[in-house]
């Protein structure tokens, strides 16, 4: 199967994402993995967002082993 993953911050109020964005402060990954989860298998989602580097990807829950490539962005 195909997944749509996407990482981004919330915020409290829309002004505070605009003025993050703004000063480059405000990051996000997007992107689509193939996806073949076992039968009762249990999945997290797993990401991070920084300056360096963003990356969102699936997750194995039972053995922390990513399940799906990881969508990279910067």
């Amino acid at each position: 199967m195909k997944a749509t993953l996407k990482g981004s911050h919330t915020t409290a109020a829309p002004i505070h994402a605009i003025a993050s964005k703004m000063a480059g402060t405000f990051y996000s990954v997007e992107g689509n993995v193939d996806f073949s989860p076992k039968p009762n298998g249990k999945y997290i989602v797993k990401g991070e967002l920084n300056k360096v580097g963003s990356a969102v990807w699936i997750e194995d829950a039972e053995t922390g082993q990513p399940a799906t490539e990881k969508i990279v962005g910067k």
